[in-house]
């Protein structure tokens, strides 16, 4: 599993040793949320066997994503404020009623080539509304961990700090893309897939949250690989 030399995790009952690397993130989480450590060690568990339970590509990613969005809430990072869709939507429904324009239905003065006349001022609050939108879908979770990566993570520049907020959200898309199954079939990915994936999940929480000088080899390899894929 995760880059480091083992081993310090119990072997009780056969459960798969921890590396040193993935017990300071045991320890790391222990701390700050118990319900975080035991979803990461039971997808460290899951990806340990062999032949993994059913359901594995599914838990899996489940797990990193809750674990991967539960650290900035346990350790209080900011988030950005949401937009008010209700009062957003109920100024501008109350401009379309006084521009006197149908909710159904036809009606709208148009022009000869179809385009619908409504009032300047009306169609900014609109194109305002959908253009905030756009950004804050896109932007506020990234902008989290940026946060995130600021406060906790000793990377020495402004620069490395978001290259680690992106390996982070990167490591986010990723669970949250298989977090759910398709509703087609598809063939299953490989375990050796998953592994990599949660090698690189496991590495970015270590530098967050654990011994950053133990595990600073693993954290410059990642983003070495970041920039390559990058380039």
């Amino acid at each position: 599993m995760a880059s480091s030399q083992p081993q310090t995790g119990s072997t009780l009952n056969n459960l798969p040793p921890r590396s040193d690397a993935q017990e300071s993130v045991y320890r790391a989480l222990s701390s700050l949320n118990p319900a975080l450590r035991d979803l990461y060690e039971g997808a460290r568990r899951i990806l340990s066997e062999d032949e993994p339970l059913p359901g594995w590509t599914r838990f899996v990613p489940h797990a990193v994503r809750e674990v991967v969005r539960g650290i900035p809430d346990a350790l209080d990072t900011p988030k950005e404020s949401r937009l008010d869709y209700g009062g957003r939507l109920d100024a501008i429904t109350a401009k379309w009623e006084q521009a006197r324009l149908p909710l159904e239905g036809v009606g709208l003065a148009v022009q000869g080539d179809d385009r619908v006349l409504i009032p300047t001022d009306l169609a900014a609050d609109i194109a305002r509304l959908l253009r905030e939108h756009q950004s804050s879908t896109q932007t506020t979770v990234r902008s989290r961990f940026r946060r995130l990566a600021d406060a906790s993570a000793p990377l020495g520049s402004e620069g490395a700090a978001s290259q680690w907020a992106e390996e982070y959200h990167r490591i986010h898309k990723w669970a949250q893309r298989n977090s759910h199954e398709p509703e087609r079939w598809t063939t299953a990915p490989e375990v050796s897939d998953y592994r990599e994936q949660f090698d690189r999940f496991e590495s970015a929480v270590a530098g967050l949250l654990s011994d950053y000088g133990q595990n600073k080899g693993a954290l410059d390899d990642i983003l070495a690989d970041t920039n390559r894929r990058a380039d």
